[in-house]
């Protein structure tokens, strides 16, 4: 019995011993315990309140998709910062603590977090400025895909191949990158044509209208244009430009290969020829060598 007691009075001890204070309130080994148990507790609970007003509440109003998912990640952190001071509150500890954690943040910051530190701001200023939403289209260095995630520390692409890119929020303040949806969903498309010489190219350029104008993903207004570009080494060369509003579940590529199977198609049928590149090489033997017998 008495052992036990021991014990019981060692764990209490270890429970109440004080590691530091603020403004005369000790903070206790139980304290920190519990303030940890409850601020993870309340972080989900917050991920799940934020949730559901996003899809219980946000829904019937008129907002685009991506400003609710920017609602949402506000009212968690609103919800949470809540949460905080009333875990501190219910613990009795000083507000002020924050002081402390902000002089350990400051240090954190000198040794190498400066990184995390900018993502997390630059994925503020991307959700209050908007110069992306999830659901856009755009580019950035190498890739090229949907916006999918816009968090506090990196935002995930899909790209066209179904891959997921993670990026750093920084890469979008500190670097250029295309959002072709930023205004509308309409983009241009272009496909480039070489046809041999001696061709109709008042035919060449109908046809390729007719081709552009005939696709269902094609737009009617602004209507298809052809541009005759150069005059080529092999071929005379054409640019076949047309308007489409982005469908990503049909494909952009999609649309661009039906119609290049469908423009060899219409020239195969009018006798209009696809030159294959060449060169006429012409040796010449320098003066005063003999010519090798053939």
């Amino acid at each position: 019995m008495n052992e036990a007691h021991g014990v019981w009075s060692r764990l209490a001890g270890i429970w109440s011993f004080q590691i530091f204070s603020v403004d005369g309130e000790p903070i206790t080994i139980g304290k920190l315990l519990i303030g940890i148990v409850l601020l993870i507790i309340g972080f989900m609970l917050s991920k799940r309140a934020s949730f559901t007003i996003r899809h219980r509440l946000l829904t019937k109003l008129d907002l685009e998709e991506s400003l609710r998912a920017t609602w949402q990640t506000f009212l968690f952190y609103i919800i949470y910062a809540l949460v905080v001071l009333f875990v501190l509150q219910l613990l009795h500890i000083p507000i002020t603590i924050f002081a402390v954690v902000g002089g350990a943040l400051a240090i954190g910051i000198g040794f190498g977090s400066q990184n995390i530190v900018s993502n997390f701001i630059s994925g503020l200023i991307v959700m209050v400025e908007r110069p992306m939403r999830v659901g856009d289209l755009v580019e950035i260095e190498t890739f090229l895909g949907v916006v999918e995630v816009i968090g506090t520390r990196s935002t995930i692409i899909r790209t066209l191949e179904n891959k997921q890119v993670i990026v750093p929020n920084s890469k979008f303040l500190d670097n250029s990158f295309t959002n072709w949806t930023l205004s509308d969903l309409v983009i241009s498309g272009t496909i480039e044509v070489g046809v041999a010489y001696g061709s109709d190219v008042k035919k060449v350029s109908q046809l390729l209208i007719d081709v552009a104008s005939s696709h269902k993903m094609v737009m009617k207004s602004p209507q298809p244009t052809v541009v005759f570009t150069k005059f080529g080494e092999s071929s005379l060369d054409f640019e076949l430009v047309y308007w489409l509003r982005i469908d990503l579940d049909y494909g952009i590529r999609r649309i661009g290969s039906e119609m290049r199977y469908q423009i060899l198609e219409a020239l195969n049928q009018n006798q209009i020829s696809v030159p294959y590149p060449h060169r006429e090489i012409i040796f010449r033997a320098p003066a005063g060598m003999a010519q090798a017998p053939i």
